[in-house]
């Protein structure tokens, strides 16, 4: 059974770092929320197959989250190498941000092995605050849309449409 996740009443500045991504270069959170809202995902214990479950998830709504004009990004408690594997391994078109030392997690309240998710907002604002209580409790793609749209004043993109899957051997 799952507790309900804290989930932001009203807005907060966002802690701003400067991480190194999995090629090496150092990125400033700032940057990546300064033209474009950003879905930021502190992901836990890259061993945990709820946490590649998680990152494939956010890969396979990419496109989605392009619609409503944001971005991605995730932090992880590994080293740089450990999280270009990991995001070879998932084929994330998104950047991993490496904290081994934890200070963002801390700056942001996530426990360590825990995980989160927040919408920042081109001002700096976090709009939306999703602390998980376990690795396999994270929000739906759609949730996050929702909170981008909540915040841009955008319009949530349509669904597409359901597809007609019919049984190969019976006849219509």
């Amino acid at each position: 059974m799952t507790t309900q996740p804290h989930i932001a009443d009203s807005s907060f500045p966002a802690p701003d770092f400067t991480l190194q991504r999995d090629d090496g270069a150092e990125v400033q959170l700032s940057s990546l929320w300064a033209k474009r809202p950003l879905v930021l995902v502190f992901l836990g214990d890259l061993a945990n197959p709820f946490t590649g479950d998680n990152a494939a998830q956010l890969r396979d709504a990419d496109e989605a989250f392009a619609k409503v004009d944001a971005d991605i990004a995730a932090i992880v408690a590994s080293a740089p190498e450990q999280s270009l594997r990991f995001r070879h391994h998932w084929l994330l078109p998104y950047p991993l941000l490496s904290d081994p030392g934890r200070r963002a997690y801390e700056a942001f309240g996530v426990r360590p092995s825990s995980s989160a998710t927040f919408v920042v907002a081109t001002d700096g604002l976090v709009t939306y605050a999703r602390h998980a209580s376990n690795l396999a409790d994270y929000p739906p793609t759609s949730a996050l849309i929702a909170a981008i749209c909540d915040a841009t004043g955008a319009e949530p993109p349509a669904p597409p449409p359901p597809s007609l899957v019919l049984p190969q051997d019976e006849p219509l």
